[in-house]
């Protein structure tokens, strides 16, 4: 007996052609992928930005500091607050662009199996829509039952690499604060800044900054210094 519709299932055509429009705009439209963008230079970009407002000492330090002369180590004047440029920050901090990368590779990869996986999911569905007059209903009725589990199985797939990515991105984002704030920590001690704020040329609440006040480079240096020292004392494990 030959394939033929019944009310409980789609023709294949029509089969065909509903899963695979919902596994085509579910799995490749620009939206998902710009998803997945966000996720890596969003998230990163956000990390750095927030540790950076930070405070350190109390205003009272501040006003002893102003009163007397004091030499420093550093180009910034003793005006209590100093910025970061961000933008800096991304372009030579070794930390930060390592793991952008990492993260980048990790998206590609999953844009990638997910391509693999639709274009196969198509080639199947297209060949069970070309063959169907030779099956039989029972046969038909698999066929379109396999094929919607496998539909499931790559939106669950996809679920499950994309919270993975999100997973990273925020454990990544712990790393970065940590990091941040010891150095912080470490680079103020002595400076007496009662603010350190963030500077970004893509937009930001900072509309006008002295450059003088710019601790980007010493911040960046103290952070690939403990970077390369981490790393050195892995190596020799």
């Amino acid at each position: 007996m030959v394939f033929r519709r019944v009310a409980s299932v789609d023709s294949p055509a029509t089969f065909c052609t509903t899963i695979d429009e919902q596994l085509t705009t579910s799995l490749s439209n620009q939206t998902f992928m710009k998803n997945l963008s966000l996720i890596i230079n969003a998230v990163l970009a956000i990390a750095i930005g927030v540790l950076f407002v930070l405070y350190f000492k109390d205003h009272k330090s501040v006003k002893t500091t102003s009163s007397t002369s004091t030499t420093s180590t550093t180009a910034v004047p003793d005006a209590g607050i100093a910025y970061v440029d961000l933008d800096t920050i991304a372009t030579y901090y070794t930390f930060y662009k390592d793991k952008k990368a990492e993260l980048d590779k990790s998206k590609t990869g999953i844009e990638a199996s997910l391509k693999a996986k639709v274009d196969a999911f198509q080639k199947d569905a297209y060949n069970f829509q070309q063959n169907a007059a030779n099956m039989t209903q029972s046969q038909g009725e698999m066929e379109q039952a396999r094929l919607q589990q496998r539909q499931q199985q790559i939106m669950q797939e996809r679920d499950d690499m994309t919270s993975h990515l999100e997973e990273t991105s925020n454990q990544l984002l712990s790393d970065i604060n940590a990091k941040m704030d010891t150095v912080i920590q470490e680079y103020t001690k002595d400076k007496h800044f009662s603010y350190v704020l963030t500077y970004t040329a893509k937009g930001g609440n900072i509309l006008y900054r002295d450059k003088a006040l710019d601790i980007s480079k010493p911040v960046i240096d103290a952070l690939n210094a403990k970077q390369k020292a981490a790393a050195e004392a892995a190596a020799k494990k």
